[in-house]
């Protein structure tokens, strides 16, 4: 049976606690608040208690479950079952647009490290590559490849490629100026729920239903360590 829709991970990031925010995403709806000390946002998570914050907006936009949430340096970007991306500038938090090019829910988004460009994964076994700019969003490329839904994106540090986790008990590598996969990573035992690069670009990690995480060589996409100890999904 197809994996219940997730939650999306804490949005505690250096953004999120410079604009002072806690995003808390409940089934629809985004409830934007601001800390009340200065310092409360260093010390506590966004998902942090409510006694330190006050709520400043609630967001609507989505007709169905938010599962997934970005936050760039101009804009926040949420996806949702009703298979869109809302797009809102920061800080005014105003919609500007809606993107409408999955056929899935989007249940992964991930911006580049210059905010450049937006990944977005989806049910449909895609990933939708966005450019964004003055002029608003545009389509770069659509990733095709996976057997199942794409559960996680991430850039690397370089921004010139995107991997993506699937529920095929894969990760792709894949180029964003042509949409070509240069690898895939193959050995998780089960369902990939997450993926991130290193810092240099030279190696991928990645987690899974099968409690492990796995990093890989990038330039060769061998595996070189198995972690163990979780005693759930990863």
């Amino acid at each position: 049976s197809p994996w219940p829709s997730p939650s999306p991970p804490p949005v505690d990031s250096p953004l999120a606690r410079a604009h002072k925010w806690r995003l808390l995403v409940a089934g629809d709806r985004i409830e934007v608040s601001r800390t009340v000390d200065p310092l409360a946002s260093e010390r506590t998570s966004l998902w942090g208690a409510e006694e330190d914050s006050v709520s400043l907006t609630e967001l609507a936009g989505h007709s169905r479950k938010v599962c997934a949430v970005a936050l760039s340096a101009e804009l926040l970007v949420t996806g949702g079952q009703d298979r869109t991306v809302v797009v809102r500038s920061v800080p005014s938090l105003k919609q500007v647009g809606q993107l409408r090019d999955h056929k899935g829910q989007v249940i992964g988004l991930a911006f580049s490290p210059d905010g450049s460009l937006l990944a977005s994964g989806s049910g449909d076994r895609t990933v939708c590559v966005y450019r964004t700019g003055p002029a608003g969003i545009e389509l770069v490329n659509k990733l095709v490849g996976h057997k199942h839904q794409v559960y996680r994106v991430a850039f690397s540090p370089d921004g010139l490629l995107v991997a993506s986790a699937s529920n095929d008990q894969t990760v792709r590598i894949s180029r964003v100026v042509d949409g070509v996969c240069e690898a895939v990573l193959k050995g998780h035992r089960g369902w990939v729920f997450g993926v991130a690069f290193s810092p240099d670009g030279s190696l991928v990690a990645s987690g899974g239903v099968d409690k492990c995480v796995r990093l890989w060589e990038r330039g060769t996409a061998k595996c070189t360590r198995r972690l163990k100890g979780h005693s759930g999904p990863v």
